[in-house]
């Protein structure tokens, strides 16, 4: 194997700040979409996008990478066209205390 050296010249080349078409990031407007990760993104648009009971959406990987935050994007976007759930009460059960009782409210009515 043939190794060459290369001088600090060639490693790093500068960017001219005058080509840029902004003055600071803030400048710029929030992507719309996640860059890289194509096969992860498809992953998780069909586990949000499942009807069926049972499932869930599992995301593993390096910390830091933002699975998070992607996975958030994916549900709120999907919220946003569904509509509002009821919300769920468990109630104690004096009965059988190891299996509370459920009460449906409409949404925001169950506080």
């Amino acid at each position: 194997m043939t190794t060459t050296e290369l001088s600090a010249d060639q490693l790093y080349h500068p960017t001219d700040l005058a080509d840029l078409a902004f003055e600071t990031t803030a400048d710029l407007a929030p992507l719309d979409e996640i860059v890289g990760h194509a096969r992860a993104i498809e992953a998780v648009e069909l586990g949000v996008a499942m009807r069926a009971q049972g499932f869930n959406v599992f995301a593993m990987g390096r910390e830091g990478v933002g699975k998070h935050t992607a996975v958030q994007q994916f549900l709120a976007a999907r919220a946003a066209t569904e509509p509002v759930p009821p919300d769920a009460c468990y109630l104690y059960n004096f009965d059988d205390p190891r299996r509370p009782r459920l009460l449906t409210l409409p949404a925001g009515r169950g506080a």
